[in-house]
C-alpha cells in the first residue's frame, strides 16, 4: 500500500517504557483504506501526553462541538525589507504565541487540528464554554508577548481585548458558560489597549464532519460550520474574539 492510498490516524503523544526508561513518542497508525474500519485499543503506554484523532471532539454527538480559528495578522509588505533582527523578533513572538496556545489547550481540554502557518490554528472543543474561556484567556495572556509591530500598523493592531459578539448565543448557553468565564471579566475590567495581532473566530454546532488529515493523521473538520469559523476569524479585528 502506498502512502497515498493509506489512512493515517494520529494516536497522540505518549510516554512509553523502554529499556533506558521513559521515552516520549508521537504514535501514528497507518492502515490500507480497505481496512480502515478496523479498530484497535489505545496504546498501552505509561501516560498519554496529547490527544489523538479518536479523542478529538465528535460533531455527531448530541450537544455539538465548538470550532476555533486563530489568525495572526502579518506585518505589511514593507516588513520584509526591514532589518533581519526586527523580522526575527516578530517570528520569535509568533512562536511564543504557538507555545501559549498549546499550553492553554491542555488547561481547557481543547484539541489542535492543524497549524498550517506559524501561529495560525484550527482548534476544536467539546463544548462552547471551554472554547470561550480558552479564547479570552489566550487574548489576555498574549499581551505579555512583544510583537514589535510597525508604526503604520498601530491603528489596526490596537483594540480592546476579548470583544465578544454574543447576539447569536442563547441566554441559556451564556448562563452555563458563566462559571468558566472569570477570565473574560478580568480582561474587560482592565480596558487595556494593546497591540494584539491575533484575531479569533468561534462557531458552535454539529454541521461539520471529521476526518484525519493525510499528512498528520490529526482530526480536521469540514462542511458549513468549518467554513463559517474561518470567515468569522477573518472578520475579527486584531485582538478581537467573534462568535
Amino acid at each position: 500500500t502506498s502512502p497515498q492510498t493509506a489512512q493515517v490516524v494520529s494516536l497522540g503523544t505518549h510516554q512509553v517504557n523502554v529499556r533506558e526508561g521513559l521515552m516520549q513518542l508521537y504514535l501514528m497508525e497507518i492502515m490500507p483504506q480497505r481496512l480502515s474500519k478496523r479498530f484497535f485499543p489505545p496504546p498501552d503506554s505509561h501516560m498519554r501526553i496529547s490527544l489523538g484523532y479518536r479523542d478529538s471532539p465528535d460533531p455527531r454527538g448530541n450537544n455539538g462541538i465548538a470550532l476555533v480559528s486563530c489568525k495572526v495578522h502579518r506585518p505589511s509588505s514593507s516588513f520584509h525589507s526591514a532589518p533581519s533582527t526586527r523580522r526575527n523578533h516578530f517570528f520569535a513572538a509568533a512562536k511564543e504565541w504557538s507555545e501559549l496556545v498549546r499550553r492553554l489547550l491542555q488547561d481547557f481540554g481543547g484539541y489542535e487540528c492543524k497549524e498550517p502557518d506559524l501561529g495560525n490554528f484550527t482548534l476544536s472543543f467539546q463544548n462552547l464554554e471551554d472554547a470561550m474561556a480558552f479564547s479570552a484567556t489566550a487574548q489576555k495572556q498574549m499581551v505579555r508577548i512583544s510583537w514589535e509591530m510597525e508604526e503604520e500598523d498601530d491603528a489596526t493592531q490596537t483594540h480592546l481585548l476579548a470583544n465578544f459578539e454574543t447576539a447569536q448565543l442563547h441566554t441559556e448557553e451564556i448562563s452555563r458558560a458563566a462559571p468558566k468565564l472569570s477570565a473574560v471579566d478580568t480582561v474587560l475590567q482592565e480596558v487595556k489597549l494593546v497591540k494584539c495581532p491575533v484575531s479569533i473566530g468561534i462557531t458552535f454546532g454539529s454541521h461539520a464532519y471529521r476526518k484525519p488529515l493525510q499528512a498528520t493523521g490529526c482530526a480536521d473538520y469540514f462542511g458549513p460550520m468549518a467554513n463559517s469559523t474561518a470567515r468569522i476569524a477573518s472578520q475579527a479585528a486584531p485582538g478581537q474574539v467573534l462568535m
